[in-house]
């Protein structure tokens, strides 16, 4: 730089470059201070806040740079990035398609259209822009781990891992292709596999985990623990710790004395578990402890296959005095069967668009036949008329947390829910459940199967084709129609035969 002192745009590229988001963003609003015209800057400022998760700030700033120079094809594509990760999709696709309007060869904008068209559900496209990505040069590994995602998605199974497999010989530490990997495995019911590439979850940046740093060892399922104190920590969601709490019990079989890490939402539940000797939330200091372990590295440190996952329910339970609470609100129990139901999660979640039911469309099963009550905490805002217009009972001022909602599931005698917590807390509690799964289901649901080897009060009702949840709802319909309540409530569900005669 002749000796010059860099300018501030010039030391945010050295920044960028180095992978120093924060600071170089510093630097190019210093630069935007005194050039406010300059489009180029704006972007690798949108680019820098992208990067720290910024996203609304950053698309901001891509929309006065796109202001200033609307020519700017790379400019449209990381704006299309952004909408992807505020999940809006068909405004991301938008973006990139104007991207390539100005310059059809750009590789990656054909892949990021790839990738837009799968969060849309639009498949068949999505593969064809997959291979226009290849033939304009886009990252071979990238393109495939992202193809695989959507084989999957279809079902096909085995192209799916070859994708994964060129991915990851093409590019050996490329976590996207791991995870990807373990997705397909776990959900065809390959648990060994499954679980080990489940560990490349902590290397892909994108799902947000960062793994927890401690002195001490963590358990990986060979050692000892008779005496040991070991610190299980949950680290997802919390459909994912109601599902594997389930693993304290056994842990504390083995002589260890278990401090137990859950966010706060679940810590009064959490008390019901069996095996825990020190309950702390996600806000407590840590008590002192000598091993830790992920709540979901606890299938792999145990050698889970289908055939040793720990199904015992109930291995949580609700207060009997929130029980006897809302057994008063509710009114006699002798009357017309009660049937709670979730039909949404939340709209935060990757895979919602494909797991949510809008309640206009369930709605048709609500009927004066059984009591309905609302398992929703939250309900979204197009959803809202029709909860007013419905015969659906809203109790969601009273789920103040989960143990809430599990007093409020003892008094039901059924729970309909797509794959949301409200699904994993019946489970655990051993309530009867229909689960509603789309045609590419969550990979702890696994394919074909209308019972869960995770829940055994479970019953999954599909889709047979890609969102198709009106077959899901003439399924139901039929099975509420030769629904009868079990003469005594032993907490277990429904008979199995009985029910596998209504949604067969």
């Amino acid at each position: 730089m002749n000796g010059r002192a860099p300018t501030p745009a010039q030391r945010g590229d050295w920044l960028l470059a180095q992978g120093r988001h924060l600071e170089a963003g510093q630097c190019y609003a210093a630069a935007l201070a005194s050039q406010p015209d300059d489009a180029i800057a704006r972007c690798k400022l949108g680019l820098c806040l992208r990067a720290t998760r910024r996203f609304e700030e950053a698309l901001q700033q891509f929309d006065l740079a796109l202001a200033r120079l609307p020519g700017l094809s790379m400019a449209h594509m990381d704006r299309g990035n952004v909408l992807a990760d505020l999940r809006r999709p068909a405004e991301a696709l938008a973006g990139y398609e104007r991207a390539l309007a100005l310059d059809p060869a750009n590789g990656l904008a054909h892949c990021n259209r790839a990738i837009a068209l799968r969060d849309l559900g639009r498949l068949d496209e999505c593969l064809a822009a997959f291979d226009a990505a290849l033939s304009f040069g886009a990252p071979r590994h990238v393109v495939l781990a992202n193809r695989g995602a959507a084989l999957t998605e279809l079902r096909r199974f085995d192209e799916a891992l070859r994708d994964f497999n060129q991915a990851i010989s093409a590019e050996p530490q490329f976590a996207l292709a791991h995870w990807n990997e373990s997705l397909c495995r776990l959900v065809r019911g390959e648990l060994r596999e499954g679980w080990m590439k489940y560990e490349w979850r902590w290397r892909y940046g994108e799902l947000g985990l960062v793994p927890r740093e401690f002195a001490q060892p963590m358990w990986r399922g060979q050692s000892d623990l008779s005496g040991l104190r070991l610190l299980v920590h949950a680290e997802q969601g919390l459909g994912d710790t109601l599902q594997f709490c389930r693993y304290v019990p056994l842990l504390a079989q083995r002589g260890a004395r278990v401090a137990l890490q859950v966010p706060v939402e679940l810590k009064t539940l959490m008390r019901t578990l069996p095996g825990v000797d020190r309950l702390e939330s996600e806000s407590d200091p840590l008590p002192p402890f000598d091993l830790h372990v992920p709540m979901m590295s606890l299938p792999l440190a145990f050698e889970t296959s289908l055939a040793t996952i720990p199904s015992q329910v109930p291995y949580l339970r609700a207060d009997p005095r929130q029980e006897l609470a809302w057994a008063a609100r509710l009114g006699p129990r002798d009357r017309r069967p009660r049937i709670g139901l979730a039909w949404s999660g939340r709209p935060e979640h990757s895979n919602d668009r494909n797991r949510s039911i809008p309640l206009e469309q369930i709605g048709r099963l609500i009927d004066k036949r059984f009591d309905w009550i609302s398992l929703q905490k939250e309900v979204r805002a197009f959803d809202r008329a029709a909860l007013a217009r419905l015969p659906l009972l809203d109790v969601s001022a009273g789920l103040d947390d989960l143990a809430a909602t599990a007093a409020l599931m003892m008094n039901l005698d059924l729970v309909i829910s797509v794959d949301t917590a409200a699904a994993h807390l019946a489970g655990a509690l051993g309530r009867p459940l229909w689960l509603l799964l789309p045609f590419a289901p969550d990979w702890r649901w696994m394919l074909e199967r209308a019972d869960s080897p995770w829940y055994p009060s479970a019953r999954l009702i599909r889709q047979d084709a890609i969102g198709n949840w009106s077959g899901v709802i003439h399924t139901l319909t039929d099975a509420l129609a030769c629904y009868e309540r079990p003469a005594a409530d032993t907490g277990r569900g429904l008979p199995h035969q009985a029910l596998e005669i209504c949604i067969r």
